[in-house]
């Protein structure tokens, strides 16, 4: 899509809400908490140690000669629940900012097109108007958690989804405009093909009504003219007949 005019372009970013990211980290400490505090334990008859259990992991408690408990296996806990609380949403956010960064998505006289950047791959965006079957924006607890809205694009080839959008309702707004433009023009465009196809069969007076119906199939055909013009007209030269 060359030589394209803009009408308007998403604005994509994340803005997460700070309230929202310290509720998040509070609910994941929590929940290590709750894990941790909440092993099921057992002894082992033979050897007098008890094991606990972590999830998937198996944490054994032995006792030296002066009844002193011995973790093995605690700093690794304590490494892991590091990295689940502090390292890792920060980790995932620096990811998504980068994401968010290499997208991009702009509506134009000819249609959409942009970019969409995923986890592990990139896909191209190039959509004529008459190709788009529905747009919609929605909002929902991980759209106020990242920033933004979510844009939905439909089409016959699928739906493909731009997260941390923040005009997303103008862009919609533009998007479904400019689809109802076309619809117009096009129409137009179609009554006027008739007009001249009825004026050129007019004055052929050498053609018969057969003829000009058969004309008037093959528009309908290839689709320039619709099943409720098609009949109208064939109609008006039926009774000519």
């Amino acid at each position: 899509m060359e030589n394209e005019k803009i009408i308007v372009k998403a604005d994509i970013r994340r803005t997460p809400k700070n309230v929202l990211i310290v509720i998040w980290y509070t609910l994941v400490a929590i929940a290590f908490c709750i894990g941790t505090f909440g092993m099921s334990t057992y002894w082992t008859e033979a050897s007098g140690d008890k094991q606990y259990f972590f999830f998937f992991m198996q944490i054994y408690v032995k006792y030296s000669e002066n009844d002193e408990p011995f973790y093995v296996g605690s700093l690794f806990l304590g490494i892991l629940m590091l990295i689940g609380v502090i390292v890792l949403p920060r980790i995932m956010r620096k990811i998504a900012d980068g994401m968010a960064s290499q997208c991009s998505l702009s509506l134009t006289d000819k249609g959409v097109t942009g970019c969409k950047k995923g986890l592990f791959s990139t896909k191209e965006v190039k959509l004529p108007i008459d190709k788009i079957d529905a747009i919609m924006a929605s909002n929902g607890f991980m759209d106020d958690l990242r920033g933004g809205d979510t844009l939905l694009i439909r089409s016959m080839a699928g739906g493909i989804k731009f997260p941390w959008v923040q005009n997303a309702n103008e862009f919609v707004d533009a998007t479904l405009a400019k689809i109802e433009e076309f619809k117009h023009s096009a129409k137009k465009e179609n009554q006027n093909l008739i007009s001249a196809v009825a004026k050129s069969v007019g004055a052929n007076s050498g053609t018969s009504s057969a003829q000009k119906i058969k004309e008037l199939k093959e528009l309908l055909d290839s689709g320039l003219i619709t099943q409720e013009e098609f009949e109208a007209k064939r109609r008006e030269l039926l009774d000519k007949m």
